[in-house]
């Protein structure tokens, strides 16, 4: 792959997705002696590729799509991928260092490399940071306004030395916080604040029958209302009834969140809305808020739609970009920026060292990265923190997961160990590490 100090001869493609990037860009390697062609995809004829497709217009979900498209369709050409590591407004940021490092681990044989830019005045000199880019040795590197830096794994997390929760006793706006492992760290942060939790998720509650037992498991509910199958409120259809015992036990799990959040002696309400539409959030919030502004986040909602890159669709990636990606950038449209004193977002160690069949899911949390520090950058008073989890006991890892993960050698960390770290950040650490690599060896005291 070529470099700035041996660029002269070298014949190199540049997609035309970003048009204003890409011409800048042929402007600047043409001074370095490169031979330069502005492309709609790799031809499979020059050194290598250079990818602004991250850089364009449109939709988060698309165009890491389509980053992924033309590197699975085209990989035995060398690629550089541009990416947004800074940006005006979170809408313009990418996550493809996610996305290359996944790809890099299911296709070792590639070679594929990120620049990730931070904000810059304009194309020339975005194209004047990639140039000097090209001659770093390194897979993924961040180009900011004083210099070129190697991507680290994110900051120590040092235990914090003194209770100090000023301005945790407003309103909290906790998403994906009514189950799993997000409502562990809702109940921890509520134990150690007087504020009001505003719990939002996409189930909708669905009262239990009156009728029917208390029952521990799915397998045990869907036996028991198959039995019962001839009752007016239960269905006949064996894919009715399923859907039926799920609903039933998320209510069931939803309600037991708020319940466990009001022992501490504070307030929580439940709020069933679609993420993706912030025209519904704030619909959904205004009655909720009762006048009040969210004074804190925390952002746990995210699903998988696991697969091998060469199975990835647009819909795998639209489903797990919806309510992790998409869904923040909702929420802060609804938000008073202003108002925000602490943000901890739900990202994962896919992003920093990429995972095989989770190029998705390693792309949407390293945008969630990225989007933390525009966030801080919108007002001083505001602590953010993105915790790059490993897996949780629970939550998405279920037994077969966690069998391999055994295998594999990664613990996992304990519901309620990373419900205190959790805490323990965004309440009462005073580093400034924005980024938090989390497993089962820093939860220890």
């Amino acid at each position: 792959m070529p470099d700035a100090g041996a660029i002269a001869g070298q014949k190199i493609e540049v997609t035309r997705a970003a048009m204003e990037e890409a011409r800048a860009i042929e402007g600047a390697l043409i001074r370095l002696g490169a031979s330069i062609s502005i492309v709609s995809a790799p031809t499979g004829q020059a050194d290598a590729c250079i990818l602004t497709e991250a850089l364009a217009d449109g939709a988060i979900s698309d165009r890491h799509f389509q980053v992924l498209d033309l590197c699975r369709a085209h990989a035995a050409t060398p690629m550089i991928v541009l990416d947004r590591a800074d940006a005006s407004g979170v809408r313009a940021l990418g996550g493809c260092g996610g996305l290359v490092r996944t790809l890099r681990l299911e296709r070792p044989d590639a070679q594929i490399r990120t620049l990730s830019l931070g904000r810059y005045a304009n194309a020339a000199e975005a194209a004047k940071r990639m140039a000097a880019g090209l001659g770093v040795d390194a897979a993924d590197v961040m180009l900011e306004p004083d210099g070129i830096y190697v991507q680290t794994l994110g900051g120590p997390l040092n235990p914090p030395d003194t209770v100090n929760h000023t301005g945790a006793d407003g309103v909290w706006l906790v998403t994906g916080g009514a189950r799993g492992v997000t409502s562990d760290c809702a109940v921890e942060v509520a134990r150690r604040t007087q504020g009001h939790f505003i719990l939002m998720g996409r189930s909708a509650q669905t009262a239990w029958p009156a009728w029917l037992e208390p029952v521990p498991d799915l397998k045990s509910l869907r036996a028991t209302l198959a039995r019962n199958s001839g009752r007016d409120d239960v269905p006949k259809r064996p894919a009715d009834i399923d859907r039926l015992a799920r609903q039933l036990l998320a209510s069931r799990e939803i309600d037991e969140t708020l319940a466990r959040i009001r022992d501490t002696g504070t307030t929580a309400a439940y709020v069933p809305v679609d993420l993706s539409d912030s025209a519904r959030i704030k619909s959904a919030l205004e009655p909720a808020l009762g006048g009040q502004t969210v004074s804190g986040l925390i952002h746990g909602a995210g699903v998988l739609a696991d697969a091998h890159v060469d199975k990835q669709t647009e819909e795998s990636f639209g489903t797990v970009f919806g309510p992790k990606v998409d869904g923040l950038v909702a929420l802060l449209d609804c938000l008073d920026m202003s108002a925000l004193r602490h943000v901890a977002l739900f990202s994962s160690a896919s992003a920093v060292f990429g995972n095989p069949g989770q190029a998705n899911y390693a792309a949407a949390n390293a945008w969630l990265n990225h989007a933390a520090g525009v966030i801080r950058k919108a007002s001083e008073t505001i602590k953010v923190r993105s915790f790059c989890w490993g897996p949780w006991e629970g939550g998405m890892v279920d037994e077969g997961l966690a069998k391999m993960f055994a295998a594999r050698g990664i613990p996992l960390i304990a519901r309620a160990e990373g419900a205190r770290i959790l805490a323990d950040q965004i309440l009462d650490a005073e580093h400034d590490h924005l980024l938090l690599t989390v497993g089962e060896e820093w939860g220890a005291e």
